[in-house]
C-alpha cells in the first residue's frame, strides 16, 4: 500500500552524459508541490508550484548562467497578479499585471531600460503606446 506520493525524474542525454533535466511531484495522479528543471549546465531553469494539479503560486525562471530570467504567479492555473521580466543584463525588460488569467498591464523595456511598450487592457481593447513614456495606471 502507497500514500499515494511519487516522484518523477527525468534525464536527458547531453554531450555524451546523462544529466537531470525535470523533478516533478505527484500525489494521486495529480502534480503537486514544486517542479524543478535544470539546464544541462547543472543550472536550475525553473521552479514551479503546483495544488491539485494546477499552477499555484510562484514561478521563477532563470538564464543559463544563473541569472533571473522572470517571476510569475498564479492561481488556479491562470496568471494572476505581477510578472516581470528580465534582460540577460540585469535591466528589467517586461512587466505585466493580470487579473483571473486576463492581462490588464504590459509593460517593456528596450535593454537599456528606456521603455517600449505601455499598454492597458479594457475587455478586448488594447489602449497604450509603443515608444513613448509611460502613463499612470490605477489598477483595483
Amino acid at each position: 500500500m502507497t500514500c499515494g506520493l511519487e516522484s518523477r525524474l527525468t534525464i536527458a542525454f547531453h554531450n555524451g552524459q546523462w544529466r537531470p533535466w525535470k523533478l516533478q511531484f505527484f500525489y494521486k495522479g495529480r502534480q503537486e508541490f514544486k517542479e524543478f528543471q535544470w539546464f544541462f549546465n547543472f543550472r536550475l531553469r525553473q521552479i514551479t508550484n503546483y495544488r491539485k494539479g494546477l499552477r499555484e503560486g510562484p514561478t521563477s525562471i532563470w538564464f543559463d548562467d544563473g541569472s533571473i530570467q522572470a517571476y510569475r504567479n498564479y492561481v488556479a492555473d491562470k496568471a494572476h497578479g505581477e510578472y516581470y521580466g528580465w534582460h540577460r543584463n540585469g535591466v528589467l525588460s517586461d512587466f505585466h499585471y493580470f487579473e483571473n488569467g486576463k492581462q490588464i498591464v504590459y509593460r517593456g523595456f528596450i535593454s537599456d531600460g528606456k521603455p517600449y511598450y505601455n499598454y492597458v487592457y479594457r475587455g478586448e481593447e488594447m489602449l497604450g503606446v509603443k515608444g513613448g513614456e509611460f502613463c499612470k495606471v490605477k489598477i483595483n
